[in-house]
């Protein structure tokens, strides 16, 4: 996802903001030259067994301001990225704060990343001596780099040279789409403690040459005691996202080849529904109802405004279904419950969840998924015909 225009400005004001807050609070300004301001924290493996290596992105502060100390400096002279390993997160931070000049905030950190690797032998343990820790603010996103995620927090990106800060606003925007897209440490620890659900969490990349890179995201890593399994893809991630509802925008593309069109649906609900059959196993029903409309379109040259919205009513319709359809299949493939229907089951059939409780696993590879979706693309006399469209109309 790239970040252009006002998104610029908006990704600085939550790091401008804590430092006008601080120079206008309880600190004077000799205080705040003496803090580092973390702004992102990475685990990655170590080649020492048993450690991890950690990486602190921190802003310098000089002179009470951000970016003004040197002539000439800008941001990304300000940021300083350092690393210590260790056994714990934790750990290596305070080893880092105790050989820095300065003394680490904590307390305005924008993102926790974790690389692949790490988080392919388990991530538990680490999130675990964080939570002890009364530093620590549960409302921070969480993300899995595809590569080494200290790579991410001492790259400068095109769209802010302050990666931590950069991230902590792009999940931010994704959460406007999808609370779903944005996992929280507390998100994070819910689902954990719901012994039967798989918890998810985005996965970024560093896309580009050097010096023109942008972070994207590219997927959802799926987790089971605390390991990845496994992954979604960006189309299954928005499946995922489709059956929890509540999403406010977002762009979809449906095809009837070789003619397509572009929507942007601006609302999109959800409502569960969970029974038992009559064999013991479990139906799920997803009732989808979603607003919509066109921002483009590329061929249909055969059909009339009118004719045309009610076809794509029913094109957006199939391809919002095959989308949750083929998420589901990837999610039973990994064995992973990442709707959290064993939550429904329990909260509707505690009795009979008693009995599938350790046999979960089973139960959720025979659910019967129905889903049932209804899209409405109004008509606002603002449809621009194709050309192909035009010529026909003549």
């Amino acid at each position: 996802m790239r970040l252009h225009g006002l998104k610029r400005i908006a990704a600085i004001l939550p790091l401008a903001a804590m430092l006008a807050a601080a120079l206008s609070g309880c600190w004077d300004s000799k205080e705040i030259e003496e803090q580092f301001i973390l702004t992102g924290v990475s685990m990655d493996t170590s080649d020492i067994a048993g450690k991890i290596s950690v990486t602190a992105q921190v802003a310098d502060i000089k002179q009470g301001e951000f970016g003004s100390g040197e002539a000439g400096q800008s941001a990304a002279d300000s940021v300083i990225v350092m690393t210590a390993t260790g056994d714990s997160l934790m750990g290596s931070l305070s080893q880092i704060d105790r050989n820095s000049s300065h003394k680490l905030l904590f307390h305005h950190n924008q993102i926790r990343l974790f690389g692949i690797d790490l988080a392919r032998q388990g991530i538990d343990k680490h999130l675990d001596m964080i939570l002890r820790d009364q530093k620590a603010r549960l409302e921070v996103p969480l993300a899995i780099v595809d590569g080494r995620a200290e790579e991410i927090l001492a790259a400068q990106f095109s769209e802010m040279p302050i990666s931590g800060v950069l991230l902590g606003s792009l999940f931010q925007d994704r959460a406007g789409i999808s609370v779903e897209f944005r996992v929280r440490l507390i998100d994070y620890i819910n689902r954990r403690l719901d012994d039967a659900a798989a918890p998810v969490i985005p996965i970024i990349k560093a896309e580009g040459d050097e010096g023109k890179q942008e972070i994207r995201v590219v997927g959802m890593a799926v987790f089971d005691d605390g390991t990845m399994i496994g992954r979604l893809s960006n189309d299954e991630a928005l499946g995922y996202v489709f059956t929890f509802g509540n999403v406010k925008r977002c762009n979809m593309e449906v095809t009837d080849l070789p003619d397509r069109a572009g929507l942007h649906i601006s609302t999109l609900s959800c409502k569960r529904k969970v029974s038992l059959r009559k064999d013991g196993g479990v139906q799920v029903t997803l009732k989808i109802k979603a607003d919509a409309d066109l921002a483009e379109v590329y061929g249909f040259k055969n059909m009339k405004p009118p004719e045309l919205l009610k076809h794509l009513e029913v094109l957006a319709q199939e391809e919002i279904k095959a989308k949750i359809e083929r998420t589901f299949s990837a999610a039973k493939a990994l064995d992973s419950d990442i709707f959290g229907f064993c939550t429904m089951v329990y909260k509707k059939y505690p009795k009979e969840w008693a009995s599938m409780k350790d046999r979960w696993d089973e139960v959720f590879e025979d659910i019967d998924l129905k889903v049932e979706v209804k899209v409405n693309i109004p008509e606002t006399g603002q449809i621009v015909p194709s050309l192909e469209m035009e010529k026909n109309m003549q």
